[in-house]
Order: C-alpha cells, then sequence, then structure tokens
C-alpha cells in the first residue's frame, strides 16, 4: 500500500510561509506548487508576512486563501506580533498541518510558530546559496535556528544542499533535493508571435537580440553583463533586453550603460508578466548572477528552445548538463561572458545544437506535474513517520 493510500488528501492541510507575493522566483514556484496541489484536491493556504504583490491576485483567483501578516520593511514589533498570531491561528484552524516555508526570514518566524502551534511536519527550503549570511552574520544564527526546527530542509539543486550542509551543518539526511518546475506549454510560439514581437521592439532581422531575466539586484550581475555587452556591441549588430523590477540596482545600471554609450542598444523593460512572449522575440538568454540557487529564467529560456551562456553559480551546471545544454562561464567574469556570448553569436550549429538538448531537458525533467509529485511524495513521507 503506497503512501498516497495510507494518508487521504483530506486528513491534512498544507500552509505555505513566504515573505511577499511580488513577482519572483521562490514565490512563482510556490504559487505552481499551491496551485498543482489544490488541482488534486489537497487543501493549502498561504500566509505572506506582507501579502501586497501580483501573485495574491493569482492566488485568489484559484480559491486558494491568502493571509497577510501585514508586517511592514521597518522594526514595527507590533505588527511583528500581530503577523506572528495571524499565522499561529492560520495552523491551529489547520490540523493536522504542514508547514512549508520559502526564504530565510519566513523560514525562521514560520518554523518557531509552527512548532509553538503544534504543527504535525516543518519543511523549510533553501531556494538560493546561502550568501545572505555573509553579507549580515546574524543570519548563520537565524538558519541554523530554523533547520533545527525542521523536519526536513529542501533545496532546488544539489549545488544548494551542499552549501547548506557545509555551511550549517544540517545532516545530509535532512536535506531533500526537489528542483523547480516549469509550464513549458506556455513557451511554445509560433513565427507570426516571434516576429509580431521582434517588430514591437524594433528589431530587424539582421539584429542579434539578447535577453537576461532577473530583478535588478547587485547580486544578479548586471553590470558584468553590460561590460561584456559593450565588447560585442562594438563588432555586432546586438541589442540587449533586461527584464525584471527594481530591487535596489537600477540606477547603477543606467549609470553604467550611459557610462558605455550603451543607450540605443539596451533596453530596461522593467517587471514583466508576459515573459513568453518577450522571449519568442530572442536569439539568446545570458545570464551573469553572482548567486542562484536554480533558476526560473532559465528554465524559461531552455523550454523557449533559446541558446543560453550563464554562470556557474548554484544549480545552473545541473540545469544545462553541464554544458551540454548551453555555454558556461564563471562568475565576476565579464571577459569570460563576452567570449561565450560571441561563440554562441558566430557559431550557429552550436546554438542550435544546445537548444534542442535545452529544450527536450526542459519538458523531460522539469515539469511542474513532476514537481507537485515529488512534494507531495516527500509530505505524505514525513506524515507517515
Amino acid at each position: 500500500m503506497s503512501l498516497f493510500s495510507q494518508i487521504s488528501q483530506t486528513n491534512f492541510n498544507i500552509v505555505f510561509v513566504i515573505d511577499s507575493l511580488e513577482l519572483g522566483g521562490a514565490e512563482h514556484q510556490l504559487v505552481m506548487l499551491a496551485e498543482g496541489l489544490n488541482k488534486r484536491g489537497y487543501h493549502c493556504e498561504v500566509f505572506a508576512l506582507r501579502a501586497e504583490g501580483k501573485f495574491r491576485e493569482v492566488l485568489e483567483s484559484l480559491g486558494i486563501p491568502v493571509r497577510n501578516g501585514r508586517l511592514s520593511q521597518g522594526k514595527d514589533r507590533h505588527a511583528l506580533l500581530r503577523g506572528v498570531w495571524t499565522l499561529w491561528r492560520s495552523i491551529n484552524e489547520n490540523r493536522p498541518c504542514i508547514v512549508h516555508t520559502y526564504l530565510p526570514l519566513s523560514n525562521f518566524i514560520g518554523s518557531v510558530v509552527a512548532r509553538l502551534a503544534g504543527a504535525s511536519v516543518v519543511i523549510t527550503s533553501r531556494r538560493d546559496l546561502g550568501k545572505h549570511q555573509e553579507r549580515e552574520s546574524r543570519w548563520k544564527y537565524f538558519d541554523r535556528i530554523s533547520n533545527a526546527l525542521s523536519n526536513i530542509v529542501t533545496v532546488n539543486s544539489q549545488m544548494v544542499g551542499d552549501d547548506t550542509i557545509k555551511r550549517d551543518g544540517v545532516d545530509k539526511k535532512k536535506i531533500v533535493c526537489i528542483h523547480n518546475g516549469l509550464n513549458s506549454s506556455q513557451f511554445d510560439f509560433t513565427d507570426e508571435t516571434r516576429q509580431l514581437m521582434r517588430s514591437k521592439f524594433g528589431l530587424s532581422s539582421s539584429e542579434f537580440a539578447w535577453v537576461k531575466v532577473a530583478n535588478l539586484a547587485e547580486r544578479k550581475g548586471h553590470i558584468d553583463l553590460l561590460k561584456a555587452f559593450s565588447t560585442i556591441s562594438h563588432n555586432h549588430a546586438a541589442r540587449l533586453f533586461l527584464v525584471g523590477e527594481d530591487r535596489g540596482a537600477q540606477h547603477e545600471i543606467e549609470m553604467m550603460v550611459n557610462n558605455l554609450g550603451l543607450e540605443e542598444q539596451v533596453v530596461i523593460l522593467g517587471g514583466c508578466s508576459n515573459i513568453p512572449d518577450i522571449l519568442s522575440a530572442m536569439d539568446g538568454y545570458v545570464m551573469a548572477s553572482h548567486s542562484e540557487g536554480f533558476s526560473n529564467a532559465i528554465l524559461e529560456a531552455m523550454a523557449a528552445g533559446l541558446p543560453i551562456v550563464a554562470t556557474t553559480v548554484g544549480g545552473n551546471a545541473e540545469a544545462l548538463q553541464n554544458g551540454k545544454a548551453g555555454l558556461l562561464v564563471p562568475p565576476y567574469d565579464p571577459v569570460a561572458l563576452s567570449k561565450a556570448m560571441q561563440e554562441a553569436m558566430n557559431n550557429q550549429e552550436l546554438r542550435e545544437t544546445v537548444s534542442a538538448v535545452a529544450k527536450q531537458s526542459s519538458r523531460e525533467k522539469f515539469s511542474v506535474d513532476a514537481m507537485v509529485t515529488a512534494y507531495l511524495e516527500l509530505y505524505h513521507r514525513e506524515l507517515g513517520r
């Protein structure tokens, strides 16, 4: 008898805890998981420390309850206590309950409150390398507390798992790797769609269009990318499109664009929800990040059949099969990044080969259905212990 038949989906609930519901990789994965669980008949709800954001509308349209912790960005102790009380009540009202948290702050608050509220199972998530501990040392202690209170720590790439074990001393048996999922069918576009979008962006047939989808934050490596692209633009008819919301680095990026004289070649699109349409117009995808977990943007570019140049951080090498499905370069190295981008632009056979491998892999290994099934198996296994 399987664990799925031993424990009916009507006998437990899942409460997700996350910092916010703004556009972002972790947030998108949570929404897809919650939607997948909901379709299979499982009850789940989402508690967000700050529930503002576009994904709140998506969840509520799916009939998935969203509770708002109403935590402010500042040090408001009263708001914190109200948020903790709301979460505690949510866990109690959903007994027996699995609490599944995302991102460092939610991991800490969620795991502590879950244990105080008597949650059946506590699962925390490490979505990126632990470099936040290097930026602020207090996170080392918060992470270790949440790890200790967790039944399981999920990671989205093997590299993130290895990093968590090394940094925090987590028992290897406590780490479970589940890769991100993607609805690949969104990225099956026609030639008509491609031409329409290229026309919208003012792209000629001779221009090679690169795109990077990542919020504008320092760790995403936009400055390295601009330096690399500046050497390309002198010798090639190329454009670079940057998609993502400002997370503190947009001013510096705009200054660098101006300083390098790239105002005509670089387009900052801001946050966009029509990523499949945008990718349909592009000829290549580039990632220059200094730190990643398992990139949703990489999966989207793979599904769209774009040749990819990416830094060897987080799960990028896993996703790109150590170079079979894309070109890999070291982080913090604009020269290597530029050379790889030019290699892709100059070699059509290479582009077609890596793109075909990437597209097939995105559909076979990284589907939303596979991700939801993997999490369900984990939930049932932990409840059955």
